[in-house]
């Protein structure tokens, strides 16, 4: 039985990823992308929330359970054919973080294999590494079944709001594997960018902002995330020690930007977002326990989701300090479309 909280109540925090509560989900205060997790591999609750091993259901597809049902009503609009879109889905049920994996391997790869060194950062620099990350976010969510059957209004939408998240986790997971190859040293964060890799020091790098600003780069560091107080420097040894595989990171990927979306846009885009984190839950636990013979994997989801949390934090600090630019026109630049820069870091 699940509970919700009630809206008088004070917010309480998740007790798995201290990200905000919705409920009393199976013993455990969690919110609600925990508990779709939770329930559909039957844990009733983590070993961040308490849980012993020992009350773990091993063998749970032994057991007589109910059929999962098709995925079906992904998404409500009276102008796509969802129902016979989602039929021809059900032959890949638990394939889903399978593709997404493969289809992550084509953007952290570069073709060339060469390591390029960026000293600067000007309009020219940041404007090509927005444009990358745009367009592979993009394209990396076309390996998702249910992002087809969105009318095209709802994918551009969708994509204008999380490809700079899918980005931060990106960049996360690549300066890690920098590192562990010996590419880059510990003070270096490393990106996939066109054919190449780039690497650069945020603490020495030189930024031109005069494109964009009328202030000095001094004035502006409140700002910019050019310092080693980057979320990337503070999560870097966690994501070293975990090493998530393709397949985690897909469902990291999947988890940070839904999420997020489903809380910015509310409404059909939640419903949207949420359902499709139901499946990809499922396809998560298949891999686990029928793939990676791995019965037991609570605490190492756990560690996944607060990395997800720490970047979440991240974008939250990020968009206080957008208010407070806008508040002092900080920026004189104009975009043609800026809910696309909409808690994008600089």
């Amino acid at each position: 039985m699940e509970l919700e909280a009630s809206s008088s109540s004070r917010p309480q925090k998740c007790n798995v990823c201290d990200d905000t509560g919705n409920g009393m989900h199976f013993g455990a205060f969690t919110c609600r992308a925990c508990a779709a997790f939770f329930r559909n591999c039957r844990l009733q609750r983590c070993y961040e929330a308490g849980m012993s091993s020992e009350n773990f259901q091993f063998c749970r597809d032994l057991i007589g359970a109910k059929p999962v049902s098709p995925r079906k009503n992904v998404y409500r609009s009276g102008s796509v054919g969802v129902e016979e879109g989602c039929d021809r889905l059900c032959a890949a049920v638990g394939e889903g973080v399978w593709r997404f994996g493969y289809g992550l391997q084509q953007f952290q790869d570069a073709p060339s294999g060469q390591v390029r060194f960026v000293g600067k950062m000007g309009k020219e620099e940041v404007l090509s590494f927005f444009e990358t990350d745009f367009l592979r976010a993009s394209k990396w969510f076309t390996y998702l079944d249910e992002f087809q059957f969105l009318d095209k209004e709802h994918q551009i939408l969708l994509m204008q709001g999380i490809w700079h998240v899918w980005s931060r986790l990106q960049k996360l997971s690549i300066s890690a594997m920098g590192r562990r190859l010996g590419i880059c040293d510990e003070k270096m964060v490393m990106v996939s960018h066109q054919n190449e890799y780039a690497v650069c020091d945020l603490n020495k790098i030189e930024v031109d902002m005069s494109w964009c600003t009328n202030y000095s780069n001094e004035q502006m560091r409140y700002f910019l995330d050019t310092s080693h107080d980057s979320y990337i420097y503070q999560l870097m040894d966690e994501m070293i020690s975990i090493k998530p595989n393709d397949v985690e990171l897909s469902y990291m990927l999947c988890q940070l930007c839904l999420q997020y979306a489903g809380q910015r846009f509310q409404g059909e885009i939640l419903e949207f977002c949420e359902k499709v984190l139901g499946f990809l839950a499922d396809d998560l636990h298949s891999y686990y326990v029928k793939q990676m013979k791995m019965h037991n994997y609570a605490v190492r989801v756990a560690r996944l989701m607060k990395i997800n949390n720490k970047i979440r934090d991240d974008i939250r600090k990020t968009r206080q300090r957008q208010e407070i630019a806008q508040a002092f026109n900080v920026w004189h630049v104009e975009f043609s479309h800026p809910e696309i820069f909409v808690d994008a870091k600089t």
